[in-house]
Formats: structure tokens, C-alpha cells, sequence
């Protein structure tokens, strides 16, 4: 049972309705199953309910520890201001309402629960309907589904509020749990090691409000090293197709080792906060030169231009980079001791005809700060994510030939190498 109009802990489940309508008495006959009764209705706003189910008018929807217990109850008795609702992984009822407000057998996967008209993530309790082993059309789940609503599930998650922040991984600890199970994967500080490079590409949705979580009990590469809600940068930018690795130039994870504050690697199925966690990944790097003084924008977009052919140059838009740092803004960081490591190009592909296909690339990379003054150990803190996003229309030669010279430019001009991140 869930005390939605509970303002703090100290009230109570049961409240005085606000302005409850009056039932109309109606009467209820049926010759064929010999029934003479009568039935009450009243009038009311069949929206009024969605403040309750989406926790934008529930103290304890806000509450981080609650939304586990929310997502793996199997069914919830929400106590709301105008009315009781039900709610289970099946669908979600309300007093006044004869049909579902939500009916999970209509939702046939996770972009149809994103994509829905309330441009967010289902309620917690339906979230669980997209945790099962299939759809409820008997589809069998595939780990990339469950992957995507395991990063689903972190932007909705960091929303909510803890009163310290150190819980930021225990208080989801019961989730993670059962998607290691259902994944079969190993979980690692708040991501999966099978998706790990998809799992970096977080930000701070508001980093000037953000601050590092103390102790500390997450690497930087983790989105639970800081405070506030974060969102993935490429899995969900684009709701409406699914974004793809292109390229030969994607980062690649070596390897992560968990270690505990006795100095001792974590046993398996580990949950919690950690004491280290090196990551290790090899890329190419963007080592901080001279132009890097006026920012990232034109040594980075310096070596996409040189990528566009004259013939090419009108059918490639460029929206530029964009730098979202953690903590803070750019100007509290000295960007000639920023090193950027490209982690890979994704695209979406939104339109095709003929001649030409219309689509959009984006590349992403994390924004890294040396730890040591020896470039050559090569030890760095992650303090944000770069991307530059490109529009094009070309045919499939023009863009084939488009990804190779960008490669071959990042290849030539970037730095190859192994990186740890802590």
C-alpha cells in the first residue's frame, strides 16, 4: 500500500478526500441474468490520476529507496487525494475509470512504453511488465531489450531524491539484482559489463547543481559517482528508431576490476559501493594543443570539415560540439589539460529513397582530466562527455566514403593508446 498524499513520514495512510464527487444512484436491471439493483457513478476528470501514477504530486514517489519497492512489487494500492488506484504489471486502475488507464498487453515493448503520449517511462509497477522473460504477445526478450530498459531505468531512478546520497547504489541494489539475473551479466557500479560502452555515455542534466558524491563509493566512469538525474546521451536521443555502432574505430573495453575499501577484489553479484574500479579502455585520444584554448569546438570540428567533399559540403549539416561536464561548466575547467576520448559513432537512419538515405551521426567521447602529471601513465578521472552531431543525405556511396575519410582523419591526427579511468 503506497501513501501518495502523505506529505513526510509522520501522516498517516488515510486522508480526507478533496471535493469527493457525489455518486449518482442509477438503476441496474437485467431481465436475462435476473438482476434488479442499481449502480453509482460520478462525474470526475479521468486525467486526475496521472500526478498520483507518474509521482509528480507524491512525496513518496520522489523517494529513490521507494521506486525498487515500487518496480518489483507485484501489485500496489496507491491511496490519492480523489481516489484509489491499482496497480500491477498487467495494467493500472482508477475509482472512476471502467477501463484500464494503462493496459499492459497493448505495450509491446520498450519503445512503445517510451514513445507513449506521456514522452516518458511507464509507472514503476508496469515498468516491471518490460522486465519479464516475454512480451505479452510470447515474444522472447533479448538482452539488447533488457540493456535498453536497464538505462531506462537509470534516468528515471536518478530523478528521485535520497537524503544521502551515499545510497545511490544500494537504494537500486534490489533492481540491479534482478536484472544480473535475468541479463546473466556481470553488474559492475551501476552498469553491465556487456554494455559498458553504451553505459558511459551518460550526463548530468543539471551539472551546475551537481556535486561529487562523498565518500566516495563509485568511480568517475559511473553515473552514480555524482548527485542528480542523469540521462543516456545516444540510446534514447532518437525515440523513434534504434541507434547503431558504425565504424572501425569504436573503443574497446579491456577490462574493470571492482575493488573494496580492504583493498580485496568484490565477490561476485556485488551491489553496493566500491572502493576502486579502474577501467581500461584502449581508443584514440585528442591530446589538448594550442587551439584547445578557445575550446573543443574548432579543434574537433576542424577535423570533421576536413572530411566534407565540396560536392558533398551541402548535403552535411554540422550542429556543432557540445560539452556537458559533470560538475559545473566549462569555465571551471582549464580545457588545455582536458583530454577527449573517442568512444564511437552511432547513427539513426530516418528517411530512405532511391537515391539517397537521410540520417543523423553522432560522435561521442569522454571528456578526461589527467590524474599525474606524466602524460604517459595514462591514469584519468572522467568529468564529462563530448558529442557532435551531423545531419546527412547521401547516397550509400557518398556515405560510406563520408565515415571512411573521418576515420581515417581521427586515425591519423588522434593518438591510439590504452586509458585507465578511476
Amino acid at each position: 500500500m503506497a501513501a501518495d498524499t502523505a506529505r513526510t513520514c509522520h501522516d498517516g495512510i488515510f486522508t480526507i478526500r478533496s471535493e469527493p464527487p457525489v455518486p449518482l444512484r442509477l438503476p441496474l436491471n437485467s431481465q436475462k441474468h435476473n438482476v434488479q439493483s442499481s449502480m453509482y457513478v460520478r462525474s470526475g476528470d479521468h486525467n486526475e490520476g496521472w500526478d498520483i501514477i507518474l509521482g509528480s504530486a507524491s512525496s513518496l514517489s520522489s523517494r529513490a529507496w521507494v521506486f525498487q519497492e515500487s518496480v518489483l512489487s507485484p501489485r500496489t494500492l496507491r491511496y490519492g487525494k480523489r481516489q484509489l488506484f491499482w496497480e500491477c504489471s498487467h495494467c493500472i486502475l482508477g475509482e472512476i475509470s471502467v477501463a484500464p488507464l494503462i493496459d499492459a498487453s497493448k505495450i509491446r515493448g520498450l519503445r512503445d512504453a517510451y514513445m507513449s503520449s506521456l514522452k516518458m517511462l511507464l509507472p514503476a509497477g508496469l515498468t516491471r511488465s518490460l522486465m519479464d522473460d516475454c512480451t505479452p504477445r510470447g515474444k522472447i526478450r533479448s538482452r539488447d531489450d533488457l540493456y535498453n530498459l536497464w538505462l531506462l531505468v537509470i534516468s528515471k531512478y536518478t530523478q528521485r531524491k535520497l537524503t544521502y546520497p551515499s545510497d545511490k547504489l544500494a537504494a537500486l541494489a534490489g533492481i540491479a539484482s534482478f536484472f544480473e539475473s535475468r541479463i546473466g551479466d556481470r553488474y559492475l557500479a551501476g552498469v553491465f559489463e556487456g554494455d559498458m560502452l553504451r553505459s558511459l555515455l551518460w550526463r548530468v542534466i543539471n551539472p551546475t547543481q551537481a556535486s561529487a558524491i562523498t565518500p566516495t563509493l563509485s568511480p568517475s566512469w559511473s553515473w552514480a559517482s555524482v548527485t542528480g538525474a542523469v540521462e543516456l546521451e545516444v540510446p534514447f536521443t532518437a525515440t523513434s528508431v534504434t541507434p547503431l555502432l558504425v565504424g572501425d574505430l569504436t573503443a574497446i573495453v579491456r577490462g574493470v576490476e571492482i575493488m573494496l575499501s580492504d583493498g580485496i577484489k568484490a565477490p561476485p553479484q556485488h551491489l553496493t559501493g566500491v572502493s576502486r574500479a579502474p577501467l581500461e579502455i584502449e581508443g584514440f585520444l585528442l591530446l589538448p594543443t594550442a587551439k584547445t584554448k578557445i575550446g573543443y569546438d574548432q579543434a574537433v570540428l576542424n577535423n570533421i570539415i576536413v572530411c566534407i567533399h565540396k560536392e558533398t559540403r551541402n548535403k552535411v549539416n554540422l550542429s556543432g560540439i557540445s560539452l556537458h561536464f559533470d560538475i559545473g561548466k566549462a569555465s571551471d575547467y582549464d580545457l588545455t589539460n582536458i583530454h577527449l576520448l573517442h568512444l564511437g559513432a552511432w547513427e539513426w537512419t530516418f528517411g530512405l529513397t532511391k537515391r539517397t538515405t537521410r540520417l543523423e551521426i553522432a560522435l561521442v567521447g569522454l571528456l578526461l582530466r589527467p590524474l599525474d602529471a606524466d602524460v604517459s601513465s595514462a591514469t584519468y578521472q572522467r568529468v564529462g562527455i563530448a558529442t557532435v552531431k551531423m545531419h546527412l543525405q547521401l547516397n550509400d556511396e557518398g556515405y560510406v566514403q563520408f565515415v571512411r575519410d573521418m576515420e581515417e582523419v581521427i586515425s591519423r591526427t588522434w593518438k591510439k593508446t590504452v586509458v585507465t579511468i578511476i
